[in-house]
């Protein structure tokens, strides 16, 4: 597809020497992109993140420099320690002195500032290919509110840098295919970019040879995009080899096997998938359904403790999930009707595939497995606003979920919310607080308890930051640790009381059954029940010196207690030879 208009930005930039340095960045940056700019700082302002994801467990990495390079995010602890210590003197006063807090103010600092370098390249990208600014700016603003995207530009994960990375190859891409007699290195900086993406995060590889393709859908099948296509396929794969060679070689891994152990290592155990999971994570990822897919699992899996209804779950879920499919299926058919469109969703249709395979086989559920598809979804979606031939109806459609989308996800995300989760959370340790000691650890049922997403969502909090709480999840639901979840839990004890450690176990794990808003699904892991948490707890020895009905209980270090666990680890080590 020839382009016959250029972004006068690009071709006629303004004469410094007639207009001055002012006028230069006024027509160049703040006319078309002050805007979005504002709008990502106001939104950020006003709102926070409610799952930080792997944050603390990068703060931790960065800080022992244990595990310190990760098959999957390769370039993401490495790029984090150089800032951490870049930042370290003039970090603000409520971290210093805290290494903790500074790692983790560093980690949302990478992410803040690419998230906002992300949304120029959007509205910059979309506009070279849409020509229209009205439709570049909407789909900025699209990514700006979508669920994935607010959420994980104010946390410590590397998913953003890594989309950051990929708007910019393809920026490149699109750039260079517009100019004429621009060097090839700029298709070469564009696979460097590409490789980029994929060290912040592995996954984005599914979508780079959609994304290196992208010159010839978007700008036609000629010559001089196939070429731009080949040379950055080359400057990716240099790119990325020569970074995975050095640190191979850092490590002393040169065999296969040991190249196949490390990777391995970067699943983290996770053994959730499907289809299901799939269609649910795609619809969270855009509109936040809050603990929504909780309600989902209950009623396919017919909770026998909170059981929950058809009318329930379309009431509380499904017209959100119905909502995006809605949208989706708007965006396709519109683009159905026009050559242009048809082009973008062979596009689209390219990068999804094989994210959605990837998808199946490895937790579908989680909301940033499709951040790597934004960049094609909201160009999709821009694209299906154009065409003389899109049909009104569709097009409200789609521009009424992306609005509501929005208003859902800054309603779910706002401080004054967050802030009333945070307290929540810590008046459940709010009574102990003057007997926990540094090195004293939390016990809760499962990694769905809000307090364990408290010590990792809130790393600010007085709490999390002076104490340090260790909060540890009995069963993590659909992982390999929930098939040996009681050895796991007797030898941790045993290790606490060796070091002199005490151990504090929720009051959830002796209630017979499991309140709705615990967050627990019976059967969502077969190998573990409520029950058999319940039967376990039950038979030790607790000190109860709190009246906090939903706080903690102290596991006594008893003769009775002490054998107990022994028992329990000696048996496994039996099994185990």
């Amino acid at each position: 597809m020839p382009v016959t208009e250029m972004n006068p930005a690009f071709i006629n930039p303004p004469d410094q020497s007639k207009h001055g340095f002012m006028a230069m960045v006024w027509n160049g940056v703040l006319r078309p992109h002050g805007l979005v700019v504002v709008v990502y700082v106001a939104a950020t302002a006003f709102t926070g993140a409610s799952f930080m994801g792997d944050t603390a467990d990068y703060v931790e990495s960065i800080l022992t420099r244990v595990e310190f390079w990760e098959f999957g995010h390769l370039a993401w602890r490495p790029l984090g320690w150089i800032v951490f210590k870049v930042l370290q003197p003039v970090v603000p006063s409520m971290a210093a002195g805290n290494p903790q807090t500074e790692a983790v103010f560093a980690l949302i600092a990478i992410n803040w500032a690419t998230g906002l370098a992300a949304v120029f390249l959007m509205r910059s990208w979309v506009f070279m290919i849409s020509k229209r600014e009205w439709v570049a700016t909407v789909a900025a603003l699209a990514l700006i509110f979508s669920h994935a995207f607010l959420n994980f530009s104010q946390t410590g994960s590397s998913y953003i840098p890594g989309l950051m990375f990929l708007l910019l190859s393809l920026h490149l891409l699109a750039s260079a295919s517009e100019r004429r007699g621009i060097p090839a290195r700029r298709a070469f900086l564009a696979g460097a970019a590409f490789a980029g993406s994929a060290a912040m995060w592995f996954p984005y590889v599914v979508v780079i040879p959609a994304a290196l393709l992208s010159p010839l859908f978007l700008f036609g099948f000629d010559k001089r995009n196939w070429s731009l296509t080949v040379k950055a396929a080359l400057g990716f794969t240099l790119a990325i080899t020569i970074a995975y060679a050095a640190v191979l070689a850092h490590l002393g891994i040169y065999s296969p096997g040991g190249f196949r152990d490390w990777a391995a290592a970067a699943s983290h155990g996770i053994t959730t998938g499907g289809p299901s999971r799939v269609v649910l994570g795609l619809g969270r990822s855009f509109i936040n359904m809050g603990n929504d897919g909780v309600v989902f699992k209950r009623y396919t899996l017919h909770d026998p403790f909170n059981p929950v209804s058809f009318t329930d779950l379309f009431r509380l879920s499904l017209w959100k999930l119905g909502f995006f499919y809605a949208f989706l299926c708007a965006v396709l058919l519109n683009l159905l009707r026009s050559p242009r469109g048809r082009r973008v969703l062979m596009l689209l249709v390219l990068g999804a595939l094989p994210l959605f395979i990837f998808a199946v086989k490895f937790d579908g559920g989680a909301v940033e497995r499709y951040l790597p598809l934004y960049p094609l979804i909201f160009l999709a979606f821009s694209c299906s606003l154009l065409t003389d031939r899109s049909r009104p109806s569709l097009k409200y459609t789609a521009l009424a979920f992306v609005i509501a989308a929005s208003i859902a996800n800054v309603g779910a995300l706002a401080n004054p919310v967050l802030n009333a989760q945070q307290a929540a959370a810590a008046r459940r340790v709010a009574d102990i607080l003057p007997l926990l000691e540094r090195d004293t650890r939390l016990a809760v049922v499962s990694q769905q308890d809000e307090l364990l997403n408290f010590r990792r969502a809130f790393p600010f909090n007085p709490i999390n930051r002076d104490l340090e709480l260790r909060v540890y999840a009995v069963v993590s639901v659909n992982t390999a640790q929930a098939a040996t979840w009681r050895e796991d839990f007797a030898a941790l004890v045993l290790s606490d009381w060796e070091r002199g450690s005490a151990v504090w176990v929720s009051k959830r794990a002796l209630s017979p059954r499991p309140l709705a808003a615990w967050n627990w699904v019976e059967g969502d892991d077969p190998r573990v029940g409520w029950n058999d948490i319940n039967v376990f707890f039950s038979g030790f020895e607790f000190q109860d010196p709190a009246s906090n009905e939903d706080g903690f209980v102290l596991l006594v270090e008893s003769p009775g207690n002490k054998r107990q666990l022994e028992t329990i680890t000696k048996g496994s080590r039996q099994r185990a030879a």
